[in-house]
């Protein structure tokens, strides 16, 4: 995961408009660390992205 997106993750887990953050990943390990630390959705599925 780049760093990148977990700076926008967290800035987007702070805006008030923004109900719903789901970050794609390919590492496991830390996508559950993302997930517990900003409490957003992870997946590991590029289609939950897409499709969502």
């Amino acid at each position: 995961m780049a760093v990148i997106g977990v700076y926008h993750a967290s800035l987007l887990n702070n805006h008030p408009k923004v109900n719903r953050i789901m970050v794609f990943g390919r590492n496991e390990t830390k996508l559950q660390k993302l997930k517990e630390e900003l409490n957003v959705e992870v997946t590991q599925n590029i289609e939950d992205i897409l499709l969502g």
